[in-house]
């Protein structure tokens, strides 16, 4: 069943400027593993408020992404 994943991510500090731009470039990897759509999302109120969203046919396609080698080094970091 397709669907479109919300994640919120909260930047610290003074990362918002590089944290948009490594999300946006994680996010679109999401495209190989099967997303037929993504965006991200920066609050204007917050700065350091972010949301990406994935949409998916398939639910395991969203789970081998969050899994995958680039969102798991990108989370570590």
């Amino acid at each position: 069943m397709a669907g479109t994943v919300i994640v919120p991510w909260y930047a610290t500090g003074f990362r918002g400027d590089t944290f948009e731009r490594d999300l946006s470039e994680v996010a679109a990897t999401a495209l190989r593993y099967g997303a037929t759509s993504y965006a991200v999302y920066r609050s204007r109120d917050d700065k350091y408020r972010f949301q990406q969203l994935a949409s998916f046919v398939d639910h395991a396609d969203w789970e081998r992404y969050w899994d995958g080698p680039e969102m798991v080094y990108f989370r570590a970091q």
